[in-house]
């Protein structure tokens, strides 16, 4: 059985100018350049949906069982929760569109017996984390169907949050790329407490990105870290892990009464305030990250960019490492 995760494709939410608005109001400029982009994405949606429709004739074809999901809102939950989606029969799960479908896909997907396949839809779609598109998406199948195929395991992080006032545990989805620590309000920082390497400080930035050896290409390196060779040079499967203080305003040293830095600048801080730390095993082979405990009223923990966890005061948020991720290669 194989499953389509399809992205939602909305032609009729792309307006021209001037049909919720006085378009003599507009720089003809401004106008020009929607127009562009308004003609851009309509022409990605057609291309989507062509390509949607090949692949179910394609499917077809060859006989092959399938069940179809779209993403809407509450995608997540509605993943987790569809029995039809995890049942024991769906071996391969393909996602349809780009990127952003992938990843959303790949954090209801618990069982690393389940292959993913990213499918990029459309060259308007960035494809990145997929081994598919149109011109080769036959011959996919096909390695599938023989089981001459190969796949790829990827590690994942997640965070497990445990509430200061009950002691209840929550996890969020695993993150194939990053987990981010932020503030509710993207303009606003957060106060924390990080403990990490045997030292504890009070800290404000904008938050911390946490980041997987396959995310170390992603968020965070456009963010200014600089990827270590571990990560760079790890097998396949390791679990190694950086983490990333995002635009650091200080931290204090409650143990020398100071303002201390050391742990803004991550594990070699002659290399500059964004050098990853990398999170390394204990004696049993366990990995865990930094711990932090929220102080921000508001504050949240976002998976891949996609999903969103609300933290409270005093929440202990520990990192550690998820279920890996099977992604299929072809």
């Amino acid at each position: 059985m194989i499953a389509i995760i399809n992205k939602q494709v909305m032609r009729d939410e792309i307006l021209s100018p001037g049909e919720a608005r006085d378009q003599t109001r507009l720089d003809p400029v401004v106008v020009e350049m929607y127009q562009s982009h308004r003609d851009h994405m309509r022409q990605a949606v057609s291309a989507h949906q062509a390509c949607y429709k090949n692949l179910k004739q394609l499917l077809n074809q060859k006989g092959i069982s399938y069940t179809t999901r779209l993403l809407v809102d509450g995608w997540y939950e509605d993943l987790c929760n569809d029995h039809q989606f995890k049942q024991s029969s769906t071996r391969l799960v393909i996602s349809f569109g780009g990127d952003g479908t992938f990843l959303q896909v790949a954090a209801a997907v618990s069982d690393e017996t389940v292959m993913v396949l990213g499918l990029k839809s459309t060259e308007y779609s960035v494809g990145a984390l997929c081994a598919a598109d149109e011109s080769n998406i036959s011959q996919m199948i096909d390695h599938y169907i023989h089981g001459a195929y190969n796949s790829t395991m990827v590690s994942r992080v997640v965070a497990k949050i445990t509430s200061l006032h009950d002691g209840s545990v929550r996890y969020t989805p695993p993150a194939v790329n990053e987990l981010l620590y932020t503030h509710s309000h993207p303009g606003s920082a957060v106060r924390y407490v990080l403990m990490w390497d045997n030292q504890i400080q009070k800290q404000v930035s904008s938050g911390m990105w946490i980041y997987t050896r396959l995310g170390s290409t992603a968020a965070a390196q456009a963010a200014g870290a600089q990827v270590s060779d571990s990560i760079q040079s790890s097998s396949d499967g390791d679990h190694t892990f950086g983490f990333l203080i995002r635009e650091p305003y200080g931290s204090f040293d409650w143990h020398q009464g100071r303002w201390n830095h050391s742990l803004v600048r991550g594990a070699h801080p002659e290399q500059g305030w964004f050098q990853a730390a990398v999170l390394p095993a204990d004696s049993c082979g366990h990995y865990q990250g930094p711990t932090l405990v929220n102080l921000a009223q508001q504050a949240q923990i976002v998976v891949d960019g996609r999903h969103s966890t609300p933290l409270y005061q005093g929440d202990q948020i520990t990192v550690e490492v998820g279920q890996s991720l099977t992604m299929f290669a072809g």
